[in-house]
């Protein structure tokens, strides 16, 4: 009898802790697995990258970059861990990764590609080139990253556009010429065909004042007259919705004895600056002009470099065209200035 008992508890104890177990399993395997985090991914890349400036886009000299990201947390709970990286295949290998440690619901956080290019790999792109931005990021609760590509082109070493806005969102003038500053690289003033030609013209003037600035400009602009410099007119599509335009650096219109208006208002800026005068370039509805800055007074003197192609034509010519140009689309915001010293300090810098 007694062993018969012990037997009825020992199956009861089994059936009792099977149930224990069960219940364990039962309520462990009822608890909701974490949700996928809800992410609303937007990705605005650069459509073209100019390789005349492609120091700019690694983000140490100014605010340019190649890509930013938005990533919006369109969920109920907060996103933990965030981790985002990008590569461009061939070209740079990985960036550094970002991490956003905490993403609230409703927050959005921006994050910005800097991509360090190598310099040899820049130097033989001499045409459009395609490439692509390899983005991946991922977060806790993800089972894996998602990656995005984005395509984009390199540009050849003479290639400028005017503005990387996208059109609808360009508001101002200002804003169809955001990209002016990059002229500034084609601006070679320490290039020897450069030095070479504005000692020969201005004789090596010492331009520490006013009067002795506007001797090298004189010296300048009735050298390049009298040596026949012409004005070629830019092509129809010069000003187009993409703004594209080809700029010959100062060594190659000074081969050519030619350029458009940016051409010949660019080698003007080198020629003087290689002397030291302060310069800065304009831009205004499908024209580019220079101007000097004197001094002592810190006044801004525009001129008409196209000029040089009349050979009757003086300084004062110019200048007075100039100034007509300026008064007529300054009056309607249309007119930006571009200081050359100030874009260098930014990062512009000639790289060829």
């Amino acid at each position: 009898m007694r062993a018969r008992t012990l037997i009825v508890l020992a199956v009861c104890g089994i059936v009792m802790a099977g149930s224990i177990i069960g219940l364990v399993v039962t309520t462990t395997s009822s608890e909701a697995a974490p949700a996928e985090p809800d992410l609303a991914v937007k990705v605005r890349v650069v459509p073209e990258v100019m390789t005349a400036v492609y120091k700019v886009y690694g983000g140490d000299y100014s605010d340019r970059w190649l890509a930013r990201t938005s990533i919006t947390n369109t969920g109920d709970t907060a996103v933990h861990d965030l981790r985002i990286v990008y590569r461009v295949p061939g070209y740079v290998e990985t960036t550094s990764a970002e991490e956003y440690p905490l993403i609230l619901p409703g927050q959005t956080v921006r994050d910005y590609c800097y991509p360090v290019f190598d310099s040899d790999q820049m130097a033989g792109i001499d045409s459009e080139t395609t490439a692509e931005l390899v983005i991946e990021y991922e977060c806790d609760g993800m089972d894996r990253p998602v990656t995005t590509t984005k395509r984009f082109d390199f540009l050849g070493h003479n290639d400028w556009i005017q503005s990387s806005i996208p059109e609808e969102e360009r508001l101002v003038f200002a804003e169809w010429g955001d990209n002016d500053e990059f002229l500034a690289a084609f601006v070679t003033n320490k290039d020897p065909k450069v030095q070479k030609l504005s000692k020969q013209l201005t004789g090596g003037l010492f331009t520490n004042s006013d009067d002795t600035a506007m001797q090298a400009l004189g010296r300048v602009y009735y050298g390049l007259r009298d040596a026949g410099y012409k004005y070629i007119t830019e092509p129809e599509s010069y000003w187009t919705e993409e703004g594209a335009q080809h700029v010959q650096f100062p060594r190659e219109t000074i081969a050519h004895q030619s350029g458009n208006c940016v051409d010949l208002s660019v080698l003007f800026s080198a020629l003087l600056e290689a002397v030291g005068v302060k310069t800065h370039l304009t831009l205004s509805p499908g024209h580019c002009q220079v101007c000097v800055e004197l001094p002592e007074s810190g006044d801004i003197i525009p001129v008409e470099a196209t000029m040089v192609e009349v050979p009757e034509s003086t300084l004062q010519d110019a200048m007075d065209s100039a100034y007509a140009w300026y008064q007529q689309h300054s009056a309607d915001g249309a007119y930006t200035f571009m200081d050359v010293e100030q874009a260098w300090r930014d990062g512009m810098v000639p790289t060829w």
